[in-house]
């Protein structure tokens, strides 16, 4: 489950562990690990086994086996704060739509994406104080990731006995 003050904690220490210059890549990958360790995916299921049973899957819930995220973020050369924040949102938004994220055992379904069609919202806070800056940035990461619920049918298969249609239903 996405907790803001755990998210804040792992990009505290990505960016003081970083050397000089690294200190945006390490955040980008601070964030991803932990979207990718912490988010849990709901997803409703709704398969038949063939006719002439067709008969119901008794599974109608599962999460997926992994989420895989990469996030790079890079410096925007711009000192505009409002622009650097726009800049940071979307390459956020664009390391969340490419994740992919993998089913659960025995379900053969089409790659499922999270879908971001907005940046990440972030704007200039003007707090100094890193601790509280970093827990608004976290929340706001884990507000507007908990809004990509990707809401199209991904047609599969469950254990080759089942044939169907599962949906993403939340992001925790």
């Amino acid at each position: 489950m996405l907790v803001a003050t755990e998210l804040a904690r792992k990009m505290k220490e990505s960016v003081s562990a970083a050397t000089e210059g690294q200190e945006l890549s390490k955040l980008g990958q601070a964030i991803a690990q932990y979207i990718s360790a912490n988010a849990v995916v709901t997803f409703s299921w709704t398969g038949f086994s063939s006719p002439p049973s067709s008969t119901p899957d008794p599974t109608v819930v599962f999460y997926p086996s992994s989420i895989k995220c990469q996030i790079s973020l890079t410096p925007t050369g711009t000192t505009n704060p409002t622009l650097s924040m726009l800049h940071l949102g979307t390459q956020i938004q664009t390391g969340i739509s490419s994740a992919i994220i993998l089913p659960a055992e025995g379900f053969v379904l089409p790659t499922i994406n999270f879908l971001a069609t907005s940046p990440c919202p972030f704007a200039p806070t003007g707090i100094a104080d890193q601790e509280i800056s970093l827990n608004l940035f976290a929340n706001t990461i884990i507000t507007w990731l908990k809004t990509c619920i990707n809401p199209a049918p991904f047609p599969g298969s469950h254990w080759g006995a089942y044939s169907g249609t599962a949906r993403m239903v939340s992001i925790l």
